[in-house]
């Protein structure tokens, strides 16, 4: 009884019932005796709250475990509408990688490399002029199965039948073709640059540089040679971009550089007898041969030969220098030098056939005379992306002429690795000295005599090859080229 009440009245209190109230009426040392006590919860009970508080004690006390109302999970716990990606969150189109993301010269074939920065190939940079004002401009080949000639005066290109570039309008392209002439100054012939798209003589076909101006050709492409390349000179003119030889009576061939032959000498002895010596060769690669000495007339020196000028680079190009001509003017002239060419590609060079720049020989005495001196072989430059031989490029020098009466010619330099002979000596002489070759480079002396004598014979010229490819066998070029690399590209 005494534990239910307690519980009730904790219930109580609760509700806000008076916290000393039961204590009061149940307590042992409360006011009154415990008649008293049972008398006051007899009348307690008597009241309807009394009833209500019995009901509440005898009730079981089971603990309230609902959970409240509020407890469940709001509806805003789940995911909302909008935490679905946006559209936008797609790479936009943009994203995709631009059609200029493709390597430089994509899908082209270089011969030289690519040249990234203007995203096209790049183009090689010749030696001796600039060719970067005319090569967007040039379009057409040149190549025939006949022959060619090409004018280094006039501009002008032409075969038996029709004319591909028509001479004139110096530093233009016409018909597709650049012409223009490069000053090298004072001392140097002019070159005659010729640009082309490429340049190609088959076998059987032929060449011909004429005019007086070195020649140059700019090929965007391939420069083909299986038939033959020649500047041929004539007697005592030189070929294009060489010297001339000294007329007979003993002069000197035209000034190079100190590489003209000199003329020989005419002298007087006892009884009215006269002696006349030959004249010397040209030099290029080497020196010239002297011209012979005659004994009588109380002795006398053949003239002397040209000595080697200009470097192997070819920069300036020129070509041979001139013999020097027969002492007395029954002599012979002194020959002209050889010419120059120059060949410049961005593509290949291949040479299958022959490319000569002869210096020319030195004419025979025709009567009791000294023969001239042999003109000294030309030059030759080849550049471009790879470079092969597989015929023969000649610059030789040639042979002095005989001394004498009726003497002999000498030859002009020859298309091979040989050495051209001396002129045969007429009567009363003696024989020319031969010209320069692969071995010797040098020009032969002309052989002594008593009374007259035959000229020195010229020197072998100069040939280079600037590439970073080249093929060329043993006996492909006379004399020996030296090798280098290109100047450069653009």
């Amino acid at each position: 009884m005494m534990r239910g009440l307690r519980l009730a009245c904790c219930m109580l209190l609760l509700e806000g019932c008076y916290p000393g109230w039961p204590e009061n009426l149940l307590h042992a040392d409360g006011p009154g005796t415990q008649d008293a006590d049972a008398s006051s919860l007899d009348q307690v009970g008597d009241r309807p709250q009394d009833v209500a508080l019995d009901a509440r004690v005898d009730a079981p006390t089971v603990p309230d475990t609902k959970p409240p109302a509020d407890t469940k999970p709001p509806a805003e716990t789940k995911p909302p509408a909008d935490t679905k990606p946006p559209a936008d969150t797609k790479p936009p189109a943009d994203t995709k990688p631009p059609a200029d993301t493709k390597p430089p010269c994509f899908g082209l074939s270089c011969p030289l490399s690519c040249n990234k920065t203007l995203n096209r190939c790049a183009r090689i940079t010749p030696s001796n002029f600039d060719a970067t004002s005319f090569h967007d401009q040039i379009v057409t080949s040149v190549g025939s199965a006949v022959s060619i000639q090409i004018n280094t005066d006039t501009g002008e290109i032409k075969d038996p039948t029709i004319t591909i570039r028509p001479a004139g309008g110096e530093g233009t392209v016409v018909n597709g073709i650049y012409w223009g002439v490069v000053s090298q100054g004072s001392s140097y012939p002019g070159l005659s640059v010729f640009g082309m798209a490429s340049l190609n003589i088959p076998a059987g076909g032929e060449l011909v540089v004429t005019g007086q101006n070195a020649l140059a050709v700019y090929a965007t492409g391939d420069v083909v040679i299986d038939g033959k390349m020649v500047t041929l000179p004539q007697g005592v003119s030189a070929g294009s971009g060489g010297f001339a030889g000294g007329s007979k009576d003993g002069n000197d061939g035209a000034y190079c550089l100190g590489g003209q032959g000199k003329g020989g000498i005419s002298k007087s002895g006892r009884m009215s007898t006269y002696c006349r010596s030959g004249g010397g060769g040209g030099g290029r690669k080497s020196n010239g041969g002297k011209g012979g000495d005659f004994s009588s007339c109380y002795g006398g020196s053949g003239g002397d030969g040209g000595v080697a000028v200009g470097n192997d680079t070819l920069v300036p190009l020129f070509g041979g220098c001139g013999g020097g001509g027969g002492g007395s003017w029954n002599g012979g002239n002194g020959g002209g030098g050889g010419g120059a060419i120059q060949l410049s590609a961005s593509g290949s060079i291949a040479i299958g056939g022959v490319v000569s720049v002869p210096g020319a020989g030195g004419e025979g005495a025709s009567s009791s005379a000294g023969g001239g001196g042999g003109g000294a072989g030309g030059a030759v430059l080849l550049e471009g992306a790879s470079i092969q031989v597989t015929g023969i490029i000649a610059v030789n020098g040639g042979a002095g002429g005989g001394g004498g009466t009726s003497a002999g010619q000498g030859p002009d330099g020859q298309a091979s690795t040989t050495n051209a002979a001396g002129g045969l000596a007429g009567s009363s002489g003696s024989s020319g000295g031969g010209g320069g070759a692969l071995l010797p480079e040098a020009g032969n002396p002309g052989q002594g005599h008593s009374y007259n004598t035959g000229g020195g014979g010229g020197a072998a010229g100069r040939i280079r090859l600037n590439s970073p490819s080249i093929t060329i066998g043993p006996t492909g070029a006379s004399p020996a080229p030296s090798k280098g690399s290109l100047v450069g590209t653009w």
